[in-house]
């Protein structure tokens, strides 16, 4: 699978001019390749705390830089120039509102080439609660989970900044475990189906059992065995041992009318004819 590189444009107008001290920090700034600072970047620059707090507030009001969180900001590099036109990646902004956090679901579906769609908002994992909420246009959405479920979080390096991303087989677990964040139980069984090549199964079910939701087996064995993977696969028992007692949906939310699948405890509310058309 290939990876999605996304970028987004902003467009910031109205940008007011700097004084010689101002731009000599901002093209600093730049030109260390930063594209985040944090107070203590501004701090090493002017030397004074006093001061530190009213350049960076000016320089917010001016429109260089982008307030994301509390002491963090976007800087707009002065080739953006009075107009305010530059590019960053979504996944840079979305790493400074949490200390433990990795993206997931949606994007990382996206970012490995699990789906073809391309997600309007980013969706973060944080281990403490955090509000949705929305900068320069796009949406930073947060799922809580708790410390069992923080595991297989991968890095990678975007413009010089190592960025917490859920592995392949962590992506495809949480979205067994929430449907509802990865564009629902149709795109769910298209990225399983795709799965069958680039991902471990044997890592997968050791993934669902370290998740602890005994509905993820459930889905994850229907899926897999609706599709005929189970047939050359050595994981059938180890799913079969796993799963929920109880009947569990397949689509969480979905239609009440559906078919008991009694090997996988599925309450299976999505045909399967229209599950198998994830295949064309």
């Amino acid at each position: 699978m290939s990876k999605v590189s996304k970028t987004v444009t902003f467009d910031y107008k109205n940008k007011k001019g700097l004084s010689a001290g101002e731009a000599r920090i901002i093209s600093d700034l730049a030109a260390s390749g930063k594209q985040i600072v944090s107070l203590s970047d501004f701090l090493e620059k002017t030397g004074s705390s006093a001061r530190n707090r009213v350049m960076v507030s000016r320089l917010a009001k001016k429109g260089w830089l982008i307030r994301l969180t509390r002491g963090k900001y976007l800087i707009s590099p002065l080739a953006s120039g009075s107009k305010g036109r530059w590019t960053t990646h979504e996944f840079l902004i979305a790493s400074c509102f949490a200390k433990e956090y990795y993206i997931g679901f949606m994007n990382a579906l996206n970012f490995y080439g699990f789906t073809e769609q391309v997600p309007m908002d980013v969706t973060i994992a944080v281990r403490k609660p955090l509000k949705n909420r929305e900068v320069l246009g796009i949406k930073f959405n947060f799922v809580l989970l708790p410390k069992k479920r923080f595991f297989g979080v991968s890095k990678v390096n975007i413009s010089g900044i190592n960025i917490n991303i859920s592995d392949k087989e962590k992506t495809i677990i949480d979205a067994l475990s929430h449907p509802e964040h990865c564009g629902g139980i149709m795109e769910v069984a298209k990225v399983v189906y795709n799965s069958k090549k680039h991902v471990d199964l044997a890592k997968l079910c050791r993934y669902a059992a370290q998740n602890g939701k005994k509905s993820v087996f459930n889905r994850l064995g229907y899926l897999l065995d609706l599709f005929g993977i189970l047939e050359s696969s050595s994981v059938a028992h180890i799913i079969e041992r796993n799963i929920s007692k109880g009947y569990v949906a397949l689509s969480p939310g979905e239609s009440r009318a559906g078919k008991y699948n009694s090997r996988w405890r599925v309450f299976a509310n999505v045909l399967p004819e229209r599950l198998l058309s994830v295949r064309e």
